[in-house]
């Protein structure tokens, strides 16, 4: 993209996020995985969170295809991505709304 490295620059910030937040309970990640939604893309991205030391939750954005994601992200099912997590007295609810037919993509 424009010359940059995508991978390389969000590696160097999940490094600085372990590294400065090291006890961080969660890592949200909201939307748009990938720019274009392709299965390459979501392997890279893969790759990029291998060794992340917190749990993570993947959020889908309105770049993202369910289909490619479901494929590379086998554990998650291709539908709606809805969920919460309890952190002691704190709820955060994710709720997916991406609708991959909508006029506007």
């Amino acid at each position: 993209m424009i010359g940059l490295d995508p991978a390389a620059r969000f590696r160097r910030c999940l490094d600085h996020a372990a590294e400065h937040h090291a006890d961080a309970a969660h890592l949200f990640i909201m939307g748009d995985l990938t720019h274009h939604g392709r299965v390459s893309q979501y392997e890279i991205f893969k790759q990029c969170l291998a060794d992340q030391p917190f749990p993570v939750t993947l959020m889908l954005g309105n770049h993202n295809k369910r289909g490619a994601f479901a494929e590379v992200f086998p554990e998650f099912a291709a539908r709606f991505r809805h969920g919460h997590h309890s952190f002691g007295e704190t709820d955060v609810l994710f709720l997916d709304t991406l609708d991959e037919q909508a006029y506007d993509r």
